[in-house]
């Protein structure tokens, strides 16, 4: 059998959770507050933005921080364009993949 032969059974890993999202408005124009739903067993969030329009994507992801905390501030956007924006969370079974993505017009 496979046991006599050395090897061992391991554990099956777990399924990633795909996390979620919210973004809030901050206190001055051109800051947002990304809210991230904590992930069981997450050590830390990669989250990302990127600036869209309703014709689609118009910049290349922009990593924002590697957070071991569930809120991140973003400043220096520009108010009046529409943003998306993401997050994945680590944990020791690896990286999920990114979230949806949700839209928001910064103020």
């Amino acid at each position: 059998t496979i046991i006599q032969s050395g090897f061992h059974a391991s554990k099956q890993p777990t399924p990633y959770i795909k996390p979620e999202i919210d973004v809030i408005n901050g206190d001055h124009s051109g800051i947002v507050i990304v809210v991230l739903k904590a992930i069981l067993g997450a050590v830390a969030y990669k989250i990302r933005y990127r600036k869209s329009t309703v014709l689609g994507v118009i910049s290349e992801w922009i990593e924002v921080d590697i957070s071991t905390v569930t809120r991140c501030v973003i400043n220096n956007l520009i108010p009046g364009v529409s943003y998306d924006f993401q997050f994945a969370s680590i944990s020791s079974a690896g990286t999920s993949d990114f979230c949806n993505p949700i839209t928001k017009i910064v103020i």
